[in-house]
């Protein structure tokens, strides 16, 4: 075959001549890309907590060194939402920024690229209220996260008074709580999540791979997708998958988390607003206040902080005044610095146990 031939032959290959690879690269990462943002939508939408950390490292990963955009700042929002009521978590150099507080910083970012008003300003005020519901109902420092809110973010004047009014009372079981509980904040996110894909597609290697199942010549060999398994494009809110998974995803106190190698381009101190850490920063808070990373080996234990008599007749009192089983009322009354009513509950078992109560 001549020059001429080779030219006009279809099946000749000029691919090298046209394009680079890292042009073909550049595309396919972005398919990559997009699957994993789809992958973690449906994650969220049923609730499977490992395996949105799964697809969350390998996000991370391919998009590490790539220009943040809105799908990026949306992953992280649902990282901290899916643990907005695990207070052991952090996501922020300050280890007293609660994931929801965190998240709440991401939304305001977000919030300027939904057209449903109503959506963006119910979204702003569950996170804001439920910051201070998850503080409330585990016995922590509620009213940092009001002062923290008005130090750092635009906070609405009347819904600061009735959030103060609802610490000083210590009601969990407020009126303003139960509007804007936690299970509505997971549907209105999911909500939010519906409109940006629609907005959004990301389903080109989804829609690709369901042909490449559907058109194999040897199906035995691939796995049958159940009724479960089948895929769905669609991600409208389901309220059976979260209460059906709460107990064994939202209310676990210890859980793999991802790497905590952060690049520069990770770094909260060294970024702009919009450029937000993925990956969780694993960290226990000790007695004294002191903040222990217990993702690294060869840490050190701290010793923990003795209990005073003070304290144990603040304890007693706090149980007199309130009854038993009231920590976080308890916590609200005396000063029992970092401690928490999980801490105050053990502390009273001890005293139980050497009869001294």
């Amino acid at each position: 075959m001549d020059t001429e031939e080779r030219k006009a032959s279809p099946d000749h290959n000029t691919t090298e001549h046209d394009v680079s690879f890292s042009q073909v690269t550049a595309v396919v990462t972005d398919w990559m890309l997009d699957f994993l943002f789809v992958s973690l939508c449906r994650n969220f939408k049923d609730g499977s907590l490992e395996e949105f950390d799964k697809n969350m490292s390998s996000y991370e990963a391919f998009s590490d060194g790539l220009p943040q955009n809105d799908k990026v700042l949306v992953c992280a929002f649902l990282g901290r939402v899916m643990h907005g009521n695990q207070l052991d978590v952090v996501f922020e150099e300050d280890c007293k920024v609660t994931p929801l507080m965190s998240a709440l910083k991401i939304w305001n970012d977000l919030k300027e690229s939904v057209e449903d008003e109503g959506l963006a300003k119910n979204m702003t005020i569950l996170l804001f209220v439920q910051s201070v519901a998850v503080c409330l109902e585990k016995g922590s420092n509620a009213s940092f996260v009001i002062e923290w809110f008005e130090e750092n973010l635009d906070f609405p004047s009347t819904l600061r008074v009735k959030l103060r009014t609802v610490v000083a009372q210590k009601d969990n079981y407020h009126p303003l709580l139960k509007s804007f509980s936690y299970s509505r904040l997971l549907e209105t996110t999911q909500t939010f999540l519906d409109a940006f894909l629609q907005k959004n597609p990301c389903d080109y290697l989804l829609k690709a791979g369901t042909k490449a199942v559907q058109s194999s010549g040897n199906r035995d060999t691939l796995k049958v997708a159940g009724p479960k398994d089948k895929i769905q494009t669609s991600m409208k809110p389901t309220a059976e998958v979260y209460n059906e998974n709460k107990e064994n995803t939202f209310m676990r106190s210890k859980r793999k988390l991802l790497s905590t190698k952060i690049s520069d381009l990770w770094e909260p101190e060294s970024c702009k607003k919009s450029v937000v850490c993925l990956a969780r920063i694993s960290k226990k808070v000790l007695p004294n206040g002191d903040a222990m990373d217990t993702t690294k080996n060869n840490v050190p234990r701290r010793a923990r902080t003795k209990w005073t008599r003070e304290e144990d007749k603040q304890l007693i009192a706090g149980v007199k005044r309130h009854g038993l089983g009231q920590w976080s009322h308890i916590l609200q009354d005396f000063d029992f610095g970092e401690r928490t009513g999980t801490m105050l509950k053990d502390r009273w078992r001890t005293l139980r146990k050497a009869h001294v109560v």
